[in-house]
């Protein structure tokens, strides 16, 4: 029988552990796991907690560890936890206890919902799983794009960039935009038109700019993330990160304003230089039609299926959601926000029609 330290108490109840654990995410505990070769104590974060598994990022070394349910002896936290019969999150709920912490069932091969105020795991689904990603792959383009250019700056477009299908602005070699407006074309209009000027300003190349794209992810600790091209075609070969890397990299991103106020536009209208007049609408559906969604990316190729990140905000509290090669990922998102807003005790109302078509988006 597994022990559970609460300030000295030992609590016998196997039931509660996980869900004990799931009201005390974001604080620092010692593990002590019992394995065949003797006890060993891991301390660091909790970050997710599962009937099968802990996450925690350890105090030591920094690296996020996986400590099996099985091998657990007991716990202690460093400091007052929450518990069941005392939490206010759950004085808050008009739902029994175990009622509030059941998991909706998620079609998604791969997802994740990340706090998005403390980088925690609130939910995964095999969020380690390295897989394609298409036009999530725009996160990181745009992301270097900001950091390293004006957004004012003219940027002229070249034959190969305006040749580049099958989701365009659509650019016209030999024009001129701003950066501004190639940023809001990436992402609210997903052109890989605008993924190769911006790459081509950036770095001068394509694959010198892939170059960049690798070293800011290797500097930000996505180590399973892999990039080849900057818009996400799966050419010339797929672009592959995990749900877990990808919900690290919005939330990184979402910490730039810039960052943050383009991918959460609904709609952007721009004349080029030559007179072209274009009208971005923003792809992702729920930022249109669901109040507490603030920016999102959507992607799709047939060998990653469709891939959706979404970023939400409520009451103070963010949550980062990221579905890979999920068929029903509006419908997925917008149940694991729900789960989350509840889990935190925070009440969210969902318009019936968030799915609905937006005008002018083509898919």
């Amino acid at each position: 029988m597994t022990n559970f330290s609460k300030k000295g108490e030992k609590v016998l109840e196997q039931s509660f552990i996980e869900n004990i654990l799931r009201l005390n995410l974001g604080k620092v505990a010692s593990f002590y796991m019992h394995y065949e070769d003797g006890e060993k104590v891991f301390r660091g974060l909790l970050t997710q907690a599962s009937t099968d598994h802990y996450i925690i990022e350890e105090t030591s070394s920094g690296k996020t560890l996986i400590l099996p349910s099985v091998y657990l002896k007991y716990i202690v936290f460093d400091e007052k936890i929450n518990y069941p019969g005392e939490s206010s999150i759950f004085k808050r709920l008009a739902r029994p206890f175990e009622k509030a912490l059941r998991q909706p069932p998620i079609s998604a091969e791969s997802a994740i919902v990340l706090d998005g105020n403390t980088g925690s795991i609130v939910f995964e689904q095999n969020a380690f799983a390295e897989l394609p990603i298409a036009s999530l792959t725009k996160l990181m383009t745009a992301i270097l794009a900001i950091e390293a250019t004006n957004l004012n700056d003219p940027v002229t477009i070249s034959a190969e960039a305006a040749g580049q299908s099958p989701s365009s602005c659509p650019l016209v070699a030999g024009d001129t935009l701003t950066m501004r407006d190639l940023l809001y074309c990436l992402l609210l209009r997903s052109g890989n038109d605008a993924a190769w000027a911006i790459a081509e300003y950036v770095a001068g190349s394509v694959p010198a700019f892939v170059s960049l794209m690798n070293q800011k992810a290797k500097a930000l600790g996505l180590n399973q993330t892999v990039f080849t091209n900057p818009s996400g075609l799966d050419i010339p070969s797929s672009n592959l990160s995990t749900a877990y890397d990808l919900a690290r990299l919005m939330r990184y991103g979402l910490t730039n304003p810039n960052f943050r106020k383009i991918i959460g536009t609904k709609t952007y209208q721009t004349t080029s230089k030559l007179g072209n007049e274009y009208n971005f609408v923003h792809k992702h559906r729920l930022l249109h039609n669901v109040y507490y969604v603030i920016g999102g990316k959507t992607g799709f190729t047939r060998r990653a299926g469709r891939t959706l990140v979404t970023a939400a905000e409520q009451d103070g509290q963010e949550f980062i959601v990221v579905t890979l090669n999920d068929s029903n990922d509006w419908e997925d998102t917008v149940n694991l926000l729900e789960y989350a807003f509840a889990l935190y005790g925070i009440t969210v109302d969902t318009p019936s029609d968030f799915a609905k078509p937006i005008p002018g988006a083509t898919e």
